[in-house]
């Protein structure tokens, strides 16, 4: 009996030990809230250093990036203003110069003219003072009216005056009537370097595909009586004078007739047409 009573006291006493030691332990303490606050400050005062470092490179770069677009922008337009139409008149001169397309559109069978059209497309600008500019050989051209002026379609010259026969220069009334009026005072469309066209610059102005006058429509439209170079643009079907002279008769020289592109010379006193240019190479 007093054996049973001391088994069931150490029982107790190793169940009351098991019991203490198998209890969890408490938590660690966590941050005061005085911590907690001093924490939270720090990390508040750091996102407000991060934000303003960020707003003030960022401002930077929006400046920077402002400064650049001004910047690109100028010299956009010193490209497309100046830099671009400088290398196309460099390119233009480097380039193997082309001919023309005749201007011919009708075919006459497999390789004809009208059917192949060959040569570099024409492009010519009516200025509005009385000019036309081809923008394909540079040449600027004067235009005739039927004002009753100096550009009256209807005005013929001599090639020749009193040197006709001996020298054969250029002294008519193509130089001192014609040339004199264009190229005096101010001069015309603003232009004191008027002359006249050789054969070939005068050539590059017919137009196959068209007769009475073989020109493109740019030099024949709206021509009616009275009008003038501003409003108008005419052309005779007549012989017009070019500078060039008939070398095998120097007393003569090469006309072109704008009736339909025939090329031939006469006696240069004759009285002619003529139309003035300016510019080319």
């Amino acid at each position: 009996m007093r054996q049973a009573s001391l088994t069931v006291a150490a029982c107790a006493t190793l169940l009351w030990i098991g019991a203490v030691y198998a209890k969890p332990k408490p938590p660690p303490p966590g941050p005061t809230c005085t911590q907690r606050q001093s924490q939270e400050g720090s990390d508040l005062t750091h996102k407000q250093d991060e934000c303003t470092d960020k707003l003030t490179r960022y401002g930077c770069d929006v400046g920077v990036c402002s400064l650049g677009l001004n910047e690109c922008a100028a010299e956009r337009d010193q490209c497309v203003n100046t830099d671009l139409p400088a290398c196309r008149a460099e390119l233009a001169q480097c380039l193997p110069a082309r001919p023309l397309k005749t201007g011919q559109t009708t075919s006459y069978g497999t390789g004809s003219d009208g059917d192949v059209q060959k040569g570099v497309s024409r492009s010519l600008t009516d200025n509005g003072d009385g000019t036309i500019t081809d923008n394909k050989t540079g040449l600027m051209w004067e235009k005739k009216d039927q004002s009753g002026g100096i550009h009256d379609w209807n005005n013929a010259y001599t090639w020749s005056g009193a040197s006709y026969d001996s020298t054969n220069i250029m002294d008519g009334t193509i130089t001192t009537t014609f040339l004199a009026a264009l190229n005096g005072g101010g001069g015309f469309a603003g232009h004191t370097d008027w002359r006249i066209p050789n054969r070939f610059e005068l050539e590059s102005i017919v137009n196959l595909q068209n007769v009475n006058p073989a020109v493109d429509t740019a030099f024949n439209t709206s021509c009616v009586a009275s009008c003038t170079v501003t409003t108008c643009s005419c052309t005779q079907s007549y012989n017009y004078w070019s500078s060039t002279s008939y070398q095998d008769f120097p007393y003569s020289a090469w006309f072109v007739s704008y009736y339909d592109g025939y090329v031939y010379y006469n006696s240069k006193n004759y009285s002619s047409d003529v139309r003035a240019v300016r510019g080319g190479s």
